[in-house]
């Protein structure tokens, strides 16, 4: 998924001549905390929430510029860029551009980017297993392989560190199915380090007791 295809069909930027009464129901009612300004279509600053919250209700936007956003985006960045720089900024929308850098083509609200989860392998019916072990040990093909011997299929992976004082990882893996027993049983013959198991349909009698209370606490 691109930005191309998370612009918000709702939101809409403001022009200079807008006053700063406007924005601040605009921002409030789209629950978004900056907005970009344009003129004739090229972006020529920003204004944020409590710029417009402090001035006088009448006054216009064109006095409270300012410079272009950092984070203008182009149409094909992905969504995985997306969610990086959403982090890092702490912005509650992002401007999409045109391959100019200068023509807003749309907005991206956070609140957009959340929703497309629904469109994502994560929103399709499955369990998460979570494994540990050292990053060097780490190779996707081995537990793909693993997984797909039990007739199933990882739809989505998350990888990160389970302590910054050592070299360990944590393996998030999405599963194309609940019916996770065997590819427990799997990844436990294989001296998988199982930490979690998760399920929004704990079916298969609470997928055999959460692996016997985890394989009794991981045989600990």
């Amino acid at each position: 998924m691109i930005a191309q295809q998370l612009l918000s069909n709702d939101i809409f930027p403001l022009k200079k001549t807008d006053s700063c009464e406007t924005a601040l129901l605009l921002m409030q009612d789209w629950k978004i905390a900056e907005l970009p300004v344009v003129d004739s279509g090229i972006i020529v600053g920003y204004v944020t929430l409590h710029q417009v919250a402090d001035a006088s209700a009448k006054a216009k936007v064109a006095s409270l510029i300012n410079s272009p956003l950092a984070y203008k985006v182009g149409e094909q960045t992905h969504i995985f860029e997306l969610i990086k720089i959403f982090a890092e900024t702490g912005l509650s929308m992002l401007c999409v551009t045109d391959e100019t850098g200068a023509r807003l083509t749309g907005i991206i609200s956070y609140y957009n980017l959340i929703k497309s989860y629904k469109f994502t392998a994560l929103a399709q019916p499955g369990a998460i297993i979570v494994l540990q072990m050292a990053s060097r040990s780490y190779t996707l093909t081995e537990i793909s392989r693993l997984v797909e011997m039990n007739d199933a299929k990882i739809l989505h992976v998350y990888i990160h560190k389970s302590s910054a004082d050592d070299d360990q990882i944590d393996v998030s893996i999405k599963i194309n199915t609940v019916q996770v027993k065997t590819i427990l049983n799997t990844f436990d013959r294989y001296q998988y380090h199982i930490t979690g198991v998760f399920q929004a349909d704990q079916s298969e009698e609470e997928v055999d007791s959460r692996f016997k209370i985890l394989m009794h606490y991981l045989k600990l």
